[in-house]
């Protein structure tokens, strides 16, 4: 988020996609609101209900996520997500927080204020950004943990055990290390929307710039 170069989102461009989709009637949920969606889909789905257009939902929903942890969410997006009460997520890389590594980003005490304002939360991007590699899952899953723990040691509110795979890469086996130690939603850059038939560790996104 800064000076739109096709990599990043201008404070002017997010206004505008904020403001576009509350126009558009769109509600903006949080992970946790997500969370119980796809919950309500799979009791559909458990009864019998195997239809496969959409969530079969009341209305329309988005969720904002964002990866890494940069100054720039705190700075610039923090102030337009209280402006139009819209929930944002924000994945974070922990250690580059912690000892902020490489690219400013927002620190423990800013992110502790975004979320206290209520409408963003910070979920886990890995402790160290290093991307599942076959046959070394259970390192991937140590990585993992260590970013649990410094959410719960910096943070208070509650959330739902959520991640997005760094560089989106994934294995079968990552899969289901996460959803053994209790990730509830594990995200991908894999392109897409969710649906009936979207898998909690194979979550789709689509990549605004």
């Amino acid at each position: 988020m800064g000076r739109g170069n096709g990599n990043v989102t201008t404070v002017q461009e997010l206004e505008e996609q904020l403001r576009y989709f509350k126009s558009q009637g769109y509600r903006i949920i949080s992970l946790e609101d997500l969370d119980k969606l796809l919950s309500r889909a799979e009791q559909k789905k458990k009864w019998g209900d195997n239809t496969t257009a959409g969530l079969k939902l009341d209305g329309k929903y988005l969720c904002i996520t964002m990866d890494d942890g940069y100054y720039s969410n705190y700075e610039l997006g923090y102030p337009l997500f209280q402006k139009y009460r819209a929930p944002a997520s924000v994945f974070a890389v922990t250690d580059y927080v912690t000892n902020q590594i490489g690219i400013r980003k927002f620190t423990w005490k800013q992110a502790e204020k975004m979320e206290k304002g209520g409408y963003m939360k910070v979920y886990s991007h890995t402790a160290d950004h290093q991307p599942v590699e076959a046959g070394q899952e259970e390192s991937f899953l140590d990585s993992a943990q260590r970013s649990e723990e410094a959410l719960e040691t910096h943070l208070k509110e509650e959330r739902v055990k959520a991640i997005a795979y760094p560089n989106g890469r994934y294995t079968e086996e990552s899969q289901r290390l996460l959803t053994e130690d209790g990730y509830r939603l594990q995200f991908t850059v894999n392109e897409g929307v969710i649906t009936n038939n979207t898998e909690r560790d194979a979550i789709p996104r689509i990549m605004v710039f």
